[in-house]
Parts: C-alpha cells; sequence; structure tokens
C-alpha cells in the first residue's frame, strides 16, 4: 500500500513533471513558480493527510476484522444466519423457558390436585368418626340410663327379698303370725282334728307360695346383676372406643397441623 502512495506521490513531485518544456501552458516567470510550488506543496500536504487517514482507517477495519472472526469463533451461529438466526435462536430459548415452567407448574398442579384428593379423603374419614362418636356418645346415654333402671329395679328386687325373709321369719316364728287375739280363744273352745289339719294345710301352702315368690325374686335378682354387669363392661368398652377416636382425632389434627406449618415454611 506504501508503495502505491509513493507512487501516487510521485506524480505530483517536481522530477516526474519533466522539463518546463513539457508544460506548454505553464508561464516562464518567477511569480507564476511561486504559486505553482505552494499549490504543489498543499496538494502533497493534503495528500499526506489522507494517506495517513487512510491507513488509520485501513488499521481500524483490520481491528474490527479480528473482532468479527473472534465472535464468529465465540458464536459460530451469528455471522452465516445474521439477526434472523439470533431471534429463532432467541425464540427456540424462550420456547423451552415456557416449556419448562409449563412442566413445572403441571407438576405443581398435579401434586395440589393429590393433595386435595386426600384432604378430601381425610374430610370423609373424619366424618365418619365424627359420626361413630356421635352414634357411641348416644349410645353411651342410652346404656347409662338402661344401667340407672337396671340398678333401680336390682333395689326394688333387694327391697322385696328382704321383705320376704322377714315374712319367713315371721312365719318360722309362729304357725299362724296372721291370725288375732279373738281366733286364739275360738280355737281353744272347738277343738277339732280336721280344722288343724286344714290350718296345717294352709301354712304350708302360704310357705311354698312365699318360698317360690322368694325364688323368683332372687333368679330375677341374679338376671339383673348380670345385665348390670354387662351392661358395665359395654359402657366401658364404648369409653375406651371413644377415647380411641378422640386420641386419633387429635393426632390427625396435629399432623394436619405440621404439615400446614412446613408447606407455609417451604413457601417463604
Amino acid at each position: 500500500m506504501d508503495s502505491m502512495f509513493e507512487d501516487d506521490i510521485s506524480i505530483l513531485t517536481q522530477e516526474a513533471l519533466g522539463p518546463d518544456e513539457d508544460w506548454l501552458d505553464s508561464p516562464n516567470t518567477d511569480l507564476s513558480g511561486e504559486m505553482c510550488s505552494a499549490s504543489h506543496f498543499a496538494l502533497i500536504t493534503a495528500y499526506d493527510d489522507i494517506k495517513n487517514r487512510l491507513t488509520g482507517l485501513e488499521r481500524e477495519n483490520s481491528t474490527l476484522k479480528r473482532r468479527l472472526k473472534m465472535y464468529e469463533v465465540k458464536y459460530p451461529l451469528i455471522g452465516e444466519f445474521g439477526e434472523e438466526h439470533i431471534f429463532s435462536l432467541y425464540e427456540a430459548k424462550e420456547n423451552s423457558l415456557l416449556k419448562s415452567e409449563k412442566a413445572s407448574l403441571q407438576q405443581q398442579l398435579n401434586q395440589f390436585q393429590h393433595e386435595l384428593q386426600k384432604s378430601k379423603e381425610r374430610e370423609e374419614q373424619l366424618e365418619e368418626m365424627i359420626q361413630a362418636y356421635e352414634k357411641l356418645c348416644v349410645e353411651k346415654a342410652d346404656l347409662e340410663s338402661e344401667l340407672g333402671e337396671m340398678r333401680a329395679l336390682v333395689e326394688t328386687h333387694l327391697s322385696r327379698i328382704r321383705s320376704l325373709e322377714q315374712q319367713l321369719r315371721q312365719r318360722d316364728g309362729g304357725a299362724f303370725p296372721g291370725l288375732g287375739g279373738q281366733d286364739v280363744p275360738f280355737i281353744a273352745l272347738h277343738p277339732n282334728p280336721g280344722l288343724s289339719h286344714v290350718l296345717e294345710r294352709a301354712g304350708g301352702w302360704q310357705s311354698r307360695g312365699l318360698e317360690a315368690e322368694l325364688e323368683a325374686a332372687r333368679q330375677e335378682n341374679q338376671r339383673a346383676q348380670h345385665r348390670e354387669e354387662h351392661l358395665k363392661a359395654e359402657c366401658e368398652r364404648l369409653q375406651a372406643e371413644l377415647k380411641h377416636l378422640q386420641d386419633t382425632r387429635e393426632q390427625e389434627q396435629s399432623e394436619r397441623d405440621m404439615a400446614w406449618v412446613k408447606k407455609v415454611g417451604d413457601d417463604q
């Protein structure tokens, strides 16, 4: 390049112009020579300046080319396809990010749906437990009421048994405890063996009737006691089942609270 510029500059030098006779139109005066020399110097100066600028531009162009090659090596997609490919690459990247985000959101949605299903199942279980709890409470109240009635019945039978035993003791103490004071002289004044036999038979019937009634009362008392024991065992079973339901409900409530606290902590 320098040789080319030197060839161009040589055109403007005095030696390249040849002798004065080659300049047909040039005036042969001192004033004209000085003016030509000044103009020639100005042209040479301007040309040097242009040459320096061109050299700087060439150097800058070379630097830009080197940078472009570096970028092409670093980003091979740039350069051949240009801005269109950059846009398509950006669009593909955006689509990939959107797909990834969509997949993540779908996964979260599936997880939330699964948790919702589990919550519904737990809610149904809790409703069943609450219904069973209420049913047990009603059964317990009914059993307690029936137990109270059975206790009152047992007390009644015990009172009846004590009364019958007292009557038996009174019968054993006297042959005819029910007779009044006027009957005794009447029997003494009119002795009759047949009448004595009838009275003894009547006393035996009364004694056997009292004994049968006493035995029936005792059997009824035993049945009432067995029924009371059965009711007590049923009450204890219901109380144990009720306590188990309460413990299970408290444990599930505690687990739900812990899961909610953990979820809030993860979200934060």
